[in-house]
């Protein structure tokens, strides 16, 4: 018999990682093996030496329930059936994948509604450059105050060691070799194209 729990932060609510039982012992399945939360071997050593018990004599719910122990800072969904090993560590991992690729878009959307209400702070600090850029005149030329604000806004920050350093030159008054046509506004999607990491 082979049974899954998963486990789930107490504060963020977000699938962290997996166990998978059977009348044998019990795995940790987590996203990324290389980067376990905590030490799987010293953690399962700890806990028999705790128990106590001859693991020979252990069923799979009692191992469901060991594998437990001592970590409060989640809870456990209900415990269901598999009918292979192996299967149900793949598909934990494939679980979690998607766990964490939601944590990450639901990150990336927070980011830009922040960025979304940053800029139209600025729109409504400074009406005269919004009047300019929503112009339909293709000769209208962009004299209002609040350009840089506006670019900070959008960009929501500039790292000083970043693609758009340049900026921070500019700002001090200093020469600046760039342009508002080289401003990076999402730095990693364009390593990704360009093959650096």
């Amino acid at each position: 018999m082979i049974k899954v729990i998963r486990a789930y932060d107490m504060t963020s609510r977000k699938h962290t990682f997996s166990v998978v039982a059977t009348d044998k012992g019990y795995t940790y399945v987590f996203s990324d093996d290389k980067n376990p939360m905590f030490d799987v071997k010293k953690r399962q050593a700890m806990i028999m030496e705790r128990i106590g018990t001859d693991p020979k004599k252990l069923n799979v719910d009692e191992y469901l329930g060991i594998s437990t122990l001592g970590l409060s800072n989640f809870y456990f969904s209900n415990a269901f059936d598999e009918p292979n090993q192996k299967i149900a560590i793949k598909t934990e991992k494939i679980a979690l994948t998607r766990a964490d690729t939601a944590d990450n878009g639901r990150a990336k959307g927070a980011a830009i509604a922040v960025a979304a209400d940053d800029v139209d702070q600025v729109f409504l600090d400074f009406p005269e450059l919004h009047e300019q850029l929503s112009s339909e005149d293709p000769d209208q030329e962009i004299t209002a105050s609040g350009m840089i604000e506006l670019v900070f806004a959008a960009l929501g920050g500039v790292d000083p060691t970043g693609p758009n350093a340049w900026l921070l030159d500019y700002m001090d008054g200093q020469t600046a070799e760039g342009y508002v046509g080289d401003l990076v506004f999402d730095p990693q999607l364009t390593n990704k194209e360009t093959g650096k990491e």
